[in-house]
């Protein structure tokens, strides 16, 4: 499909789609048409795209999502301005899918803090009165980078009730290049902030490092160290354990999943699955799996490389999370789900043995082998699973991937093709890389997927994909409480 991008563009398609219990409604940023009535199944996709275009470049990623109890959507990454530096930007929508022109200038906020050098986005949320949480990293200068959480008001303006002016960085700085990257951000049922990632130590280690923050912008000084704290796994010494996901359980826990580097003598280095859990005043929750650390290598092939990408928790503080486990030597990879029970074991009443991996192509065979991955999860309640990320198509690109799990960890054939889903945006000239990173749910039930999608390479946009209400409330998927995730 050729297309030609122009700066301010709208680039809108119409194709069919399968018969299937699946419906979906795609957005994006140039122009959206407003919901009417819940589509039945079998309705065509109405879809269109978009990007900041900061440069010639055009690289723009999306990273997180969220939606407010307006139901407006907040979309958050980092776009590149063409001199090496990546702007944090973020967008909103009005709940009819149109861009929100009340929000920073045309909908959108670029640079928010006036930093100047690279800040990412990497997680966003909005609160109950509209206003906006953004987590991410900024690079300070000399190879040391900080958290940095921001504040924007409805309008799009930073907030400077939050800290006196809007923003704060944290820096862990315990080490080495002093290089501390944010990943993942909760909020507790207290309103105070919990921010994760990893922090560096020695050249080759980096530990999982979690920051509270009171709703003010102050760092919680009754968490941790001074409203800090690191946790190492080194299964083989000093090692990289890399934080990326983090969400609050319902006894106010923290629970951290990542990955962690194994090096045998002699072998060659593997990353295994790792999840922690810390109680609610940073200590190591000595309860869960082995001293507060569950680690587990799957090893189906390939460079052995297990990720977990996400994570959430049930209504009875199990742990859901989702990544990718590597199955061949060229990337190749499937998306993993797994349960863990609340004492970090896993749990036999997910799919038998506590964890699913599988494709996003259904059946299987019909796709050829890729990197399938699953970057995020969402839980309702006790029951149902959803994951989005990417899956290969049957030509070999990469789609955006949803998939649905029942509470027992079987595919729902309610949802898609089996359980699963591949959208294909055919987008632009050469695109045919697209990556889901977020899937959230609305105040209204629906599922809306956000991630970036390939104009022509290195030109990036951003796309969403918005799932039509019934797939929500089939077999018991009802609405319920994300403030904790």
């Amino acid at each position: 499909m050729s297309s030609t991008k122009s700066p301010n563009r709208s680039h809108c398609w119409t194709v069919a789609a399968p018969r299937a219990s699946a419906t979906l409604l795609v957005f994006a940023f140039a122009l959206a048409l407003p919901l009417a009535a819940e589509p039945p199944d079998g309705t065509t996709l109405d879809g269109n795209t978009g990007g900041f275009d900061l440069d010639t470049s055009a690289a723009d990623i999306v990273t997180s999502a969220a939606v407010g109890p307006d139901g407006k959507t907040v979309v958050a990454g980092y776009a590149s301005d063409g001199v090496g530096v990546w702007r944090l930007v973020i967008r909103r929508w009005l709940a009819n899918g149109l861009p929100d022109t009340g929000f920073g200038a045309g909908g959108g906020v670029v640079d928010p803090i006036g930093f100047g050098g690279s800040c990412y986005a990497r997680a966003v949320a909005v609160l109950d009165d509209g206003r906006i949480l953004v987590a991410g990293t900024c690079e300070m200068g000399g190879g040391d980078s900080d958290f940095v959480v921001l504040r924007l008001t409805q309008g799009g303006l930073l907030d400077t009730t939050f800290n006196g002016v809007g923003f704060r960085f944290v820096a862990f700085d315990v080490g080495d290049d002093l290089t501390d990257e944010a990943a993942a951000m909760a909020i507790d049922r207290s309103g105070r902030i919990v921010v994760a990632g990893s922090a560096d130590f020695a050249p080759g280690d980096r530990d999982f490092a979690v920051a509270r923050l009171h709703a003010d912008g102050s760092l919680d000084t009754s968490f941790g160290i001074n409203g800090l704290r690191t946790i190492g796994f080194d299964p083989s010494g000093a090692d990289l354990d890399l934080g990326r996901s983090v969400a609050v359980d319902g006894s106010g826990r923290i629970v951290v999943a990542g990955s962690t580097r194994y090096q045998p003598v002699g072998g060659s280095p593997s990353f295994n699955l790792a999840v922690t859990r810390l109680l609610a005043d940073g200590s190591m929750d000595l309860g869960f799996a082995n001293n507060a650390r569950w680690i587990a290598a799957f090893d189906l092939g390939g460079s052995l490389a297990d990720h977990l990408w996400s994570v959430a928790t049930t209504d009875d503080d199990r742990i859901v999370a989702a990544g990718e486990v590597a199955t061949g030597a060229s990337g190749e990879s499937q998306f993993l789900v797994l349960r863990l029970l609340s004492s970090g074991t896993l749990d036999p009443g997910f799919a038998g043995t506590g964890s699913r991996s599988g494709t996003f192509c259904e059946p299987p065979a019909t796709c050829p082998p890729g990197r399938e991955v699953a970057h995020s999860v969402v839980v309702q309640g006790n029951g149902p699973v959803v994951i989005a990320g990417a899956g290969v198509n049957a030509a070999g690109n990469a789609d955006f991937g949803v998939a649905r799990l029942r509470a027992d960890g079987t595919f729902d054939s309610a949802f898609g093709s089996a359980g699963r889903r591949l959208f294909d945006w055919d987008h632009g000239d050469g695109g045919d890389a697209d990556d889901a990173r977020t899937v959230v749910l609305g105040p209204d039930g629906r599922l809306t997927v956000a991630g970036t999608i390939e104009f022509d390479f290195p030109d990036q946009d951003w796309g969403w994909v918005r799932l039509a209400n019934h797939l929500v409330f089939a077999d018991g998927f009802d609405r319920g409480d994300l403030s904790d995730w």
